[in-house]
């Protein structure tokens, strides 16, 4: 970033410049220090990882400091577009005849489906492509079909999102868990036979889980119930970077109440969004 019209500026003053992205409001604002250039304007660089991966409007305030007193010289706003195309591939667990959990009336699938709608807006707002294996309430086979509508895109990764459930009537279990692929013997893979134990598969797995784990207690201070793997057919049948969240005990008496707020919904998808991006940054800055 080239910054001119500062000519009123004398070599020994200092060039400030603060800078934040639209989507994140105010919480990846960093100042940066310009360096004067031969021909007198000023240059500024800037690390995306610093902004949180964010493309879009960023707004950028300039300022010269004097003896300690910030002086405002101009204010702007710039559009910073994906370098690349971006898709993600959401799939809310269960739906039509297959509630999931069922508690207080509260079924599994519905939340399910509120957290990914928001999360679809939230990473759109990023500028990342969105598909989704269902956007209602209607039957999807989970053994294979989710993972082949998925392998037969061109998304770069795949988060399956669930609400937890010990089976037991009534738990004193909560938190957050997210889940990527563990090969079983027992469970060999139908349409996935090529892809699912490759190395490289599996290690972005194994990041995209961390990312999106660490965000996601991070934003909500839920239990940490840690990165875990099994061989759920959503994981096993996938051939991209694919994990599986678990987002709250619904049996839990005391869990329930706040997991099924729309309000929660939000920064779950909130959470899920920024993991993704952090996800981004590692994988592409190897």
């Amino acid at each position: 970033m080239n910054i001119s019209q500062v000519a009123m500026v004398s070599k020994d003053q200092e060039i400030l410049v603060p800078i934040w992205s639209d989507i994140n409001g105010q919480d990846d604002l960093r100042w940066y220090s310009a360096t004067r250039q031969s021909d007198g304007t000023y240059k500024v660089s800037v690390n995306k990882k610093d902004h949180k991966y964010s493309v879009g409007k960023y707004h950028i305030h300039v300022y010269y400091d004097s003896y300690g007193s910030k002086n405002i010289v101009a204010t702007t706003t710039v559009n910073l577009p994906s370098s690349r195309s971006y898709t993600v591939y959401i799939d809310p667990g269960h739906g039509g005849r297959d509630s999931g959990a069922s508690y207080g009336g509260v079924h599994e699938k519905n939340l399910a489906l509120s957290v990914a709608n928001k999360l679809r807006d939230n990473l759109v707002q990023r500028g990342i492509n969105v598909l989704m294996t269902r956007d209602g309430d209607y039957d999807v086979d989970f053994k294979t079909e989710r993972s082949r509508m998925t392998n037969e895109s061109n998304a770069d990764l795949f988060i399956s999102i669930h609400f937890n459930a010990t089976g037991a009537g009534v738990s004193n279990s909560s938190g957050i868990e997210t889940y990527w692929y563990q090969y079983d013997p027992e469970y060999q893979p139908k349409i996935n036979k090529e892809m699912h134990n490759n190395p490289t598969r599996l290690a972005e797995s194994e990041i995209l889980a961390n990312k999106v784990q660490e965000s996601l207690i991070k934003e909500t201070g839920a239990v940490n119930r840690g990165v875990r793997r099994e061989t759920f057919a959503v994981l096993r049948e996938t051939a991209i970077p694919a994990i599986l969240v678990e987002l709250g005990f619904m049996d839990n008496p005391s869990e329930l109440p706040v997991i099924k707020q729309d309000s929660y919904h939000t920064r779950l998808a909130k959470a899920l969004a920024q993991g993704v991006m952090n996800w981004y940054g590692a994988v592409e800055g190897k």
